[in-house]
């Protein structure tokens, strides 16, 4: 009888693991969206930075944010957050 009892209760602790998992991707969706929606062609590029770094904090941890791209084979960090970083500085290869 036990058995049959843990076994009916299997799937409703999958269903609600899956709920609280789904829930937590609508959250995240949601402040990506949140994200998006917040630029504005107003600020500069690194006002841009400062407001997503925020925002994404709410979806990652992170102690460090660089946005590097590809220039001639090097990548280069264009951005920090926080700014005054020691590990990697603007333009460092």
């Amino acid at each position: 009888m036990e058995r049959q009892l843990e076994k009916a209760l299997c799937p409703t602790k999958r269903l609600e693991e899956q709920l609280k998992e789904l829930s937590k991707r609508n959250i995240q969706l949601e402040i990506i969206n949140q994200i998006v929606k917040s630029l504005t062609l107003d600020m500069t590029f690194d006002e841009m930075m400062d407001d997503v770094a925020q925002k994404l904090k709410w979806v990652v941890a992170y102690d460090l944010l660089n946005l590097c791209v590809l220039e001639g084979g090097n990548l280069i960090v264009k951005t920090s957050v926080p700014s005054k970083t020691e590990a990697l500085q603007k333009g460092a290869i």
